[in-house]
Order: C-alpha cells, then sequence, then structure tokens
C-alpha cells in the first residue's frame, strides 16, 4: 500500500509546471529500464511529457490500483513489543505495517530566498514549484531571482513574451552545450517497433552518461573534457567580455549541479534582459534591490532559488527504537547505510536517502538499484531469514568511514558551495562510479543488518 499526498502521480514533474519545464538528461536515458516503450518527441523531454509517461507507467503496470491519494503521512512509530510500525495519516486513523519504505523524493521543499519587505511588493510572488498559471506575464516587467536548472530554463522561456526581465544571480553555473533536438517520425516509429532497439537506445545512452559522470569522482581525462566542454561554450556563446566575466564561476564545473542547454546564454545577450551579478536583497512596492545597491523595476517577482536537500523526509516525524526521532539522529549530520536505511529504524528504507548517487546517476536509474535492493530485503523478510531488518551501528561506520575517505577526490569538495553538502560542509553523496553502486546494492548482507530472533 502506497501514500500519497496528492491526488495523482507524477513527484517533480507534477509540481514543477513552469514555463520552459524540462528534463536535463537524455529522455530515452531519464526512463524506467523496466518500463513500457515511449514515443518521445524530443532528446530532452518537456515536464508535460514526462508526467505523461510517469502516468502511463502506472496505468501499464497496474500500481494506480494500490495507491491512496490524497493521504499525507505525519507520523512514523516504531512499535516495539510488535515489531510494526505504526502509520498516522493526517486525518485517517493510524494503521500497522511490518515495513516501511519512504519514497518521499529530495527535491521537493522549496529553498526560499532571504529578501527583505518581500511582504511590501505589489505583484505577484511565486516560487517555480509553485507557479501560479493566473499570473498574465504578456509584457510584464518580470524578476527572476536564480540562475540554477529552472532559472535558466525559465528566462529563456519568458525572455520573448516579458517587456523587460531582470536575473539576479548570486552564484553562476556552468553549462554544458547539449541542445534538445526534436525526433523524427521516422526514428519514433523505428524506436516503437523494431525489437530491442529501445533497449540497445536505452542502455547505450546510459552507458554514454554515466562515462561521462565519472568525471564527478574520480580526476582524470573525463573531467578534464567535461570542465573544457564548459568553458568552450561560455567562451563561444558569449562575446561581450563584460557579461562573460560575470558568468565565470569560481568553482570547478560539476562542482554544484550540472546543467545542460544551449539557449540561455544567448538569451541574456538580448537587449531587454538583464543579468544583475548580486543577490536580490529587497523588495519595495514595484521594484526589488540587489545587495549590489541597484534598483530594478518588476511586476512579477520569480524565485528560481530550488529546493532543501538535506530536507530529506520532512515534515514526517519518525520515531524508531526507544522513541528516537529521526530529525534528532540526523542534527550532526545525515547518517546511513548505503544511502537506505538507517541504525534504530528496522525495517525502515528509504529512496534517495543521504549518500545515494544524486549526483553522478540518473535519479530514476539509481531509484531502480534502491528499489531492488529493498525488495530483496522484503523477501528476506517474507522468507523468515529475519523477523526485523536494520543495519548494526558497525556496518553503518564502516560505509561511512570508507565513503568519507573517498569524498575528497570528488568534484564536490573541491571548494564550492552547493545542495550536495551536509551541515558540516562535506558531501553526502556516493563518491564512486554508478557501476560500484549497482554492485555493491545487489543483494543484502544480511550479517550487516541484524536478524533478530
Amino acid at each position: 500500500m502506497a501514500f500519497e499526498k496528492a491526488e495523482r502521480v507524477g513527484g517533480t514533474w507534477r509540481d514543477n509546471t513552469y514555463p520552459g519545464v524540462a528534463c536535463d538528461l537524455p529522455s530515452r536515458y531519464y526512463s524506467f529500464s523496466f518500463g513500457p516503450a515511449h514515443d518521445w518527441t524530443r532528446s530532452l523531454a518537456s515536464g508535460s511529457e514526462i508526467l505523461t509517461y510517469i502516468e502511463k507507467v502506472v496505468r501499464q503496470l497496474g500500481v494506480d490500483n494500490d495507491i491512496r491519494f490524497g493521504r499525507e503521512v505525519e507520523t512514523l512509530t516504531w512499535d516495539e513489543p510488535a515489531r510494526q510500525w505504526i502509520v498516522e495519516v493526517r486525518g485517517c486513523p493510524p494503521e500497522r505495517f511490518d515495513a516501511v519504505v519512504a519514497a518521499t523524493g529530495f527535491l521537493r521543499v522549496p529553498r526560499m530566498p532571504d529578501i527583505k519587505a518581500l511582504d511590501a511588493f505589489e505583484g505577484p510572488v511565486f516560487h517555480t514549484s509553485r507557479w501560479n498559471h493566473q499570473v498574465p506575464l504578456q509584457d510584464k516587467r518580470l524578476a527572476v531571482v536564480g540562475t540554477g536548472a529552472s532559472a535558466i530554463q525559465i528566462v529563456t522561456a519568458l525572455a520573448p513574451v516579458a517587456r523587460s526581465l531582470v536575473v539576479f544571480q548570486s552564484t553562476p553555473s556552468w553549462i554544458l552545450p547539449f541542445r534538445s533536438i526534436g525526433y523524427s517520425r521516422l526514428g519514433r516509429l523505428l524506436y516503437r517497433t523494431v525489437p530491442g532497439l529501445r533497449e540497445l537506445h536505452y542502455n547505450a545512452n546510459r552507458v554514454l552518461w554515466e562515462t561521462l559522470l565519472e568525471g564527478t569522482v574520480h580526476p582524470g581525462i573525463t573531467r578534464e573534457l567535461l570542465s573544457r566542454a564548459c568553458r568552450w561554450h561560455l567562451r563561444a556563446a558569449v562575446h561581450d567580455a563584460g557579461l562573460r566575466r560575470k558568468l565565470t564561476p569560481d568553482y570547478q564545473p560539476l562542482c554544484r549541479r550540472g546543467l545542460l542547454g544551449t539557449d540561455f546564454y544567448r538569451t541574456l545577450a538580448r537587449h531587454d534582459v538583464t543579468l544583475v551579478d548580486s543577490p536580490a536583497a529587497a523588495a519595495g512596492r514595484q521594484e526589488i534591490e540587489a545587495e549590489n545597491g541597484t534598483v530594478h523595476p518588476a511586476d512579477v517577482l520569480v524565485l528560481a532559488t530550488g529546493f532543501d536537500a538535506q530536507a530529506y523526509l520532512h515534515p514526517i516525524t519518525v520515531r524508531g527504537r526507544q522513541g528516537i526521532s529521526l530529525a534528532d539522529r540526523w542534527k550532526p549530520g545525515p547518517r546511513s547505510y548505503l544511502s537506505v536505511m538507517v541504525p534504530s529504524f528496522p525495517n525502515f528504507f528509504m529512496m534517495q536517502g543521504p549518500y545515494s548517487p544524486s549526483g553522478n546517476q540518473s535519479s530514476i536509474a539509481a531509484a531502480e538499484i534502491q528499489a531492488k535492493y529493498i525488495a530483496e530485503c522484503l523477501r528476506a523478510l517474507h522468507r523468515g531469514q529475519a523477523d526485523v531488518l536494520e543495519p548494526t551501528e558497525d556496518a553503518t561506520d564502516t560505509f561511512l568511514r570508507h565513503t568519507r575517505s573517498a569524498l575528497p577526490r570528488t568534484v564536490w569538495a573541491s571548494g564550492c558551495h552547493s545542495y550536495y553538502l551536509g551541515p558540516d560542509g562535506t558531501p553526502v553523496v556516493w563518491p564512486w562510479n554508478a557501476r560500484a553502486y549497482r554492485r555493491r546494492l545487489r543483494r543484502p548482507r544480511l550479517p550487516d543488518l541484524v536478524p533478530e530472533n
């Protein structure tokens, strides 16, 4: 049984509906390996197309009947004597389950900027993940805060319709020159009908992108090639030296989330688009003041400031053995075993937990690996190999010690501030390649998981 607080499936692609929203990995790789073939229309699919694909997979696999929509989980409590989880859903009586899987995602809690007197702004204000489609944007003075993944898509989409557009940048981003192209009718027909072509194309994309993303975990030629591609793209696309200087990050490419695209730089060169190389600091009735003191008129304010990637299960309260709170346990910094389990929380599993490969693998591919691992754990419980599974402190410490020893060579530890970092400034990401993650989570090591008699 699955509880979903919204009224439909889709997660990120249901909630993010801003203009220009699209995938930043090839759509034929950003797919379920087991799912039905899908007639992707572009190499970087739009958000609406990805949502359609997710709904299609759910429908064709018949799992929609196992989902309770409109059910927001508030509390998970481990009942030690009964060896069960008590699940409390808002407005519903508590229910009991032998195991719980938290599949809440990690990019869902909006991160809001610190803008003084924001209430004084008379125009509409909204975050990209809470887009207000009732607000007309044609011929308006638009202000966008941020230059991350969602911002570069929004700026590109809105510039042609706005009277003027101002972009407030606190930290520039490196962008890999990857253009979204439309697939031909013939190519889509072959993809749908030729036996094995879908699998071949999926695996080719997987190998290509996993190889490229190895540059995040290993210094060497791949990291150097990615770095050169980003720097070449910036030089080739931005001819104005002053603008290019503003857009040049002071950190290594991919230290922060890597972005894909070819239109953002060109959009910033428009006469009606202004890049402010300073964070938005304060709001007036019809204006936004930057930290550098410049003031810019605006009718609509868009907050493209991303998400709190360290929120994990927030705001759900999770209590394990002896009533210990997961939030309290993680106050010094998140701990996990293989990114999917936590000591003192029996029969409790996570998707996209701390130390997942969130920076070096497709989130769908990583979720598949985690789901298969969790399924193997549940089968062990079903077969009676254990009543309860939870990682030992020793196994968790060994995993974390090994993991943290490998993190300094990764690009995320090279000296930038990003959502890959935990409270102590250390990356909370899988520090090896995708093949290593797939191999390590192929099957559970039951001696690490303290089967109880």
